[in-house]
């Protein structure tokens, strides 16, 4: 999804950048409060999420997709990125790729993302 929307700013932008899975537990200094993310590392847990009620729930309209995106980033006070059906479409392929990649793999061995 990231790589498909040209997000360098989510979770795997920040990982390939020298981030590590504690860096998303940090709190910022001198707070309870979680470490402050860039707004594209929101968004781009929006758009995971929509992709994963659909996962669970079945295949999900696109127009009915944008219009749970568009909703969850106004309720979080987000800027959407350019989003629309093409887009979505190439997100479904990339995602419903990985998963034949994953479900392919012996155990032991390992999915190398290209970022």
């Amino acid at each position: 999804m990231e790589t498909e929307l040209g997000l360098a700013d989510a979770f795997y932008g920040l990982i390939n950048r020298g981030w590590d899975f504690s860096s998303f537990e940090e709190r910022d200094p001198g707070s309870r409060k979680s470490r402050s993310l860039p707004p594209q590392a929101y968004f781009a847990e929006i758009v995971v999420g929509a992709f994963d009620l659909e996962r669970a729930a079945g295949r999900i309209p696109n127009e009915d997709l944008l219009a749970h995106i568009e909703s969850s980033c106004s309720a979080s006070n987000l800027e959407i990125p350019p989003l629309d059906v093409d887009s979505l479409e190439r997100i479904r392929l990339h995602r419903n790729e990985l998963f034949k990649q994953w479900a392919a793999i012996a155990p032991g061995e390992e999915l190398r993302l290209t970022l």
